[in-house]
């Protein structure tokens, strides 16, 4: 009864106005509803357009993000990527090393989209870090930042990345193909197109997709896709990578 409950009143929450959104928060506090409360946050940061934030559901959130446990805070932040904000900056820095590693993960990733550069000492510790996840965004974090100066720091932890490690080796090569423009990580990643981790498979697919903006390589990594669309003999991920060569051409229209 309680979940259907709970269910109905976030419902009611999708397009709604600012004095519904402030009324429902302040309903969950009352109650003690830690999962109403979660779910009005999650709705309150994701239910916009992006880019674009109301001034005071902004401060909800931003005093959330200090005052909820990890799991809810870092799900804040990361409905909220695409916001540029001083205060969540200075939030994700802060919390670069936390022991939770989802908290790790997103706040690597906000400081990578909005090239953050007073980040990249600690990031570069995240290199090191105990969990792949968070490796690779703070991989990616240092590739979108257009500092050239991270360059060798990335050809040296790629060297002593484990050879079998394509998981990080895919995060690499994008990462330095964005710093440097050089042909040789785009057939490194059309070459993990290849691999037997349908994982990596489809993030080097992605990594590719993204690389094509502008039109640069386009025909090139659609015909590595059709190629190992061609030979590919697991059901499942052939669909994906179909997937990912049908948003590709979208993409080009």
């Amino acid at each position: 009864m309680k979940k259907r409950l709970r269910k109905k009143l976030l419902d009611k929450l999708y397009n709604a106005n600012q004095e519904e959104f402030e009324w429902m928060y302040k309903h969950a506090q009352r109650k003690r509803n830690h999962s109403l409360k979660s779910g009005v946050l999650e709705i309150m940061a994701s239910d916009r357009e992006a880019g674009t934030i109301d001034g005071d559901v902004k401060k909800i959130l931003l005093k959330s993000l200090v005052q909820e446990d990890r799991y809810t805070a870092s799900m804040i932040l990361d409905e909220l990527i695409d916001i540029y904000d001083e205060e969540l900056i200075s939030y994700a820095i802060d919390n670069l090393t936390d022991e939770y590693f989802f908290k790790r993960l997103v706040c690597a990733e906000y400081l990578g989209v909005h090239r953050e550069t007073k980040a990249i000492p600690m990031l570069i510790t995240l290199l090191d870090d105990v969990d792949d996840q968070v490796r690779v965004q703070a991989i990616e974090a240092l590739g979108r930042m257009g500092d050239k100066s991270v360059v060798q720091v990335l050809l040296d932890r790629l060297k002593d990345t484990d050879t079998d490690n394509e998981f990080l080796k895919c995060a690499y090569y994008a990462a330095l193909y964005n710093l440097e423009g050089d042909k040789t990580w785009i057939n490194k990643l059309i070459g993990l197109l290849q691999s037997t981790d349908s994982i990596v498979q489809t993030r080097a697919a992605n990594r590719l997709v993204q690389i094509t903006e502008g039109e640069v390589f386009f025909h090139e990594i659609l015909d590595a896709l059709d190629r190992q669309i061609l030979i590919e003999t697991n059901k499942s991920q052939k669909e994906e990578l179909q997937r990912v060569r049908l948003f590709l051409l979208e993409m080009k229209q």
